[in-house]
């Protein structure tokens, strides 16, 4: 058995519930769906979440790797870097 988070009692009257979101309680999935959508559109709207292209997703990959395997760039060729680009 799940049991939703609601703001005022802090648990949902539907002790089947599950909500997506721990401060609202739903009793339909359909207001799950709804709620998630709102949430997703709002997100979109006011550009709150970046999404990542095919190539960004694969460099942080490349980078998470190195960082795993103990790939590290020096201070110098960060500081390198930095005054490339920044200049």
């Amino acid at each position: 058995m799940s049991v939703a988070i609601s703001g005022a009692t802090g648990l949902s009257a539907n002790p089947g519930c599950r909500c997506a979101h721990p401060g609202y309680a739903c009793d339909a999935e359909e207001a799950q769906h709804e709620l998630l959508q709102s949430v997703d559109d709002i997100e979109s709207r006011h550009d709150l979440v970046y999404r990542l292209s095919d190539e960004e997703r694969e460099a942080v990959e490349r980078g998470l790797a190195d960082m795993r395997a103990g790939r590290f760039a020096s201070d110098e060729a960060v500081t390198a870097l930095f005054k490339r680009y920044l200049a």
